[in-house]
């Protein structure tokens, strides 16, 4: 008896080595030989000059590198399930040819054993679903392209050498766990053509330097949901040249879509890159380059901030599409001068705005027309309107500045908002910038070049600030009747500081001190009054318009030219002055709709042929006078008595 149970006891253990040594001989490796395109995977005949065996179990090899291909694609059909550890596909003779590998059929390639690796030698498509649980790395030079739903695949996926496409939104299995890793100067295209997954997993990417990811698609809404993170050599590019160039893509379900991008974004013409996370949009994108080139186009579902390194190109910035809110572009974090000329702008809903922050060190400078109506802030650096053409315009918007600001258009600029902070603000170039604001700003206005304009006092910041003129010949300038500030001036060594009524009923009444090394231009059609002692060592040059030198004012001891328009008041005038053929002199008090009889008292008076002297006499004892210390000479002047 005992004979027979221990007989009976051991048969188990047999069995199962059996079974062990069954399932290793299963794992076998195979080399596709065959030339003859079409062919079947489980085709005996097709692999190892006939002699097999078929590559497949756990762990094999399956090599489709040993064929010269022929120009076009060569196709082999995956007419059964297999699993395999290792494909590699190749060309013996890839130079003379531009042959492609294609791996066709609907049944189910399982990747195991190891670390499964598929490597691309040349461009090769693999069209039946992936499985697995550990993943795969691509190698290679070439192309790898995946186009089915990749459901069945879990695990990473690594990019080493050449290019991973997919064609499928589950293309890289649908598990979010499932992080994509390129590898130095590596790229992933995901490609999505009509009806192949609608939907991006949301596979975390890593991009090593030199590499790329780029998103295309058919011209219908695709959304990821992942963390994107790359170092500042790598790039994005959403959209592509060609047929897949009106690519609309979403980034959501995560707030943090980049996490962080030290690279590129390129949104390509055409091309369109949506945030929509329900969260408040926070995209960590705050070290990345944006570029929009023409006509590329960012924008967000909900409300929330849009960080941007830095943003380049001439496409469109557009706030919330979605929900009602405001949409904050925030850019500069990368601490460089960036220059856009694009537009930045509300959606088509009046409760959808955007509006722009500008951080970081750096100077950000848009040249584009402009029309957000969100609000404006400057919390570091400086923003620039305009580059010194003809564009750049910001919207009637509040502007809240704790650094600088800079209006530097060749045109009219008009700002309706209230510009407030602890900061300054700049004109320079040739335009107009016009503060109709009631503003609060805190440092002071300076003044480079062309034309800054208010309706009244309010229109420069706080009652402490001054102007300053600095660097150029700019002016401050009236556009309304009666307008009077008592700030200090300053005209710096070089600089000549400018004052207009901007029309003939327009008036300037500069009653604080004018200082500095620099002189004056008077410019304009309608009247400037100089209402205080000033003390500025320059000249003073009337170049159109009326000069009134109040009864308390006076000009400094420079000289006074008169080229245009009208020198005239009840104050006192220490320089010599030289009244040009263009010019005149009118003693007593002027507006712009009259005059009055009063003493004007100048140094040596020169006045050229042409010019005109007024008077007015009201009766044998009321007239204007002029008092003149120094000589008097004149070529051919008019006297005129308007009386």
């Amino acid at each position: 008896m005992k004979p027979k149970n221990r007989f009976l006891s051991a048969a188990p253990i047999v069995i199962a080595v059996s079974s062990a040594l069954a399932g290793v001989a299963a794992a076998q490796s195979g080399t596709w030989t065959s030339v003859t395109s079409g062919g079947n995977w489980s085709a005996i005949a097709n692999w190892n000059n006939g002699g097999g065996p078929i590559a497949d179990g756990t762990g094999s090899t399956a090599n489709f590198s040993t064929v010269d291909l022929p120009a076009g694609a060569f196709t082999v059909n995956l007419d059964t399930a297999r699993t395999v550890g290792i494909l590699n596909f190749g060309d013996t003779d890839a130079v003379n040819t531009a042959g492609t590998w294609i791996l066709g059929g609907v049944n189910t390639l399982t990747l195991a054993g190891g670390t499964p690796t598929i490597t691309a030698g040349v461009a090769t498509t693999i069209n039946p679903p992936l499985g697995g649980a550990a993943g795969l790395i691509k190698s290679g030079a070439g192309n790898l392209i995946l186009t089915a739903d990749n459901t069945p695949l879990t695990g990473n996926i690594s990019v080493t050498a050449g290019q991973l496409t997919s064609k499928n939104g589950l293309a890289l299995g649908v598990n979010t766990n499932n992080t994509l890793t390129l590898a130095n100067n590596t790229h992933y295209r995901y490609e999505r053509t009509p009806g192949n997954g609608s939907t991006f997993q949301g596979n975390p990417i890593t991009v090593a330097p030199s590499s790329s990811v780029t998103i295309t698609s058919d011209n219908a809404a695709n959304g990821y949901s992942g963390i994107i993170t790359g170092d500042a050599a790598s790039t994005i590019t959403i959209g592509a040249t060609g047929l897949l160039a009106q690519c609309s893509f979403g980034l959501g379900g995560n707030t943090q879509q980049f996490g962080p991008f030290l690279g590129r974004v390129e949104i390509f013409d055409g091309a369109s890159l949506r945030f929509s996370s329900t969260g408040g949009v926070n995209n960590g994108g705050a070290a990345a380059i944006w570029d929009t080139n023409t006509t590329g186009f960012v924008t967000t579902r909900n409300a929330g901030t849009v960080n941007m390194g830095s943003v380049v190109g001439n496409g469109t910035l557009a706030g919330s599409g979605g929900a009602a809110g405001t949409a904050i572009f925030s850019i500069g974090a990368r601490n460089e001068d960036c220059v856009f000329g694009g537009i930045i702008q509300d959606s088509n809903a009046t409760d959808r705005k955007a509006a722009l922050t500008k951080v970081g060190t750096a100077k950000l400078t848009l040249t584009g027309a402009n029309n957000y109506t969100g609000n404006t802030t400057v919390t570091a650096g400086t923003l620039e309107i305009g580059d010194g053409g003809a564009t750049g315009t910001l919207a009637l918007t509040n502007i809240a500045v704790t650094s600088n600001l800079i209006f530097n258009t060749g045109g009219t600029q008009t700002i309706g908002g209230v510009v407030s902070g602890a900061g300054n603000i700049t004109k320079k170039g040739t335009g107009t910038t016009v503060l109709n604001g009631i503003n609060t700003f805190t440092v002071g206005a300076f003044i480079e070049g062309g034309m800054l304009t208010i309706n009244a006092d309010t229109g420069l910041g706080a009652v402490t600030n001054g102007v300053t003129f600095q660097n150029g010949s700019g002016k401050l300038g009236s556009d309304s009747a009666g307008v009077v500030t008592t700030r200090a001036m300053t005209v710096a060594a070089g600089a000549t500081g400018g004052f207009a009524g901007i029309e003939a009923t327009d008036s300037l009444e500069v009653g604080g001190v004018v200082s500095g090394a620099g002189g004056i231009e008077i410019g304009g059609a309608g009247l400037v009054r100089l209402g205080a002692a000033n003390s500025y060592a320059g000249t003073t040059t009337v170049a159109s318009g009326i000069l009134d030198v109040g009864v308390a004012g006076a000009t400094s001891t420079g000289a006074v030219s008169v080229t245009g328009g009208v020198l005239g008041g009840t104050g006192a005038i220490s320089g010599a002055v030289s009244v040009g053929a263009a010019g005149a002199v009118r003693a007593g008090g002027i507006t712009t709709s009259s005059t009055a009889v009063g003493t004007l008292a100048t140094g040596a008076l020169t006045l050229a042929g042409g010019s005109t002297l007024y008077t007015e006499f009201t009766n044998a004892t009321t007239y204007d006078k002029l008092t003149v210390t120094g000589n008097v000479s004149t070529t051919g002047a008019s006297l005129v008595n308007p009386v």
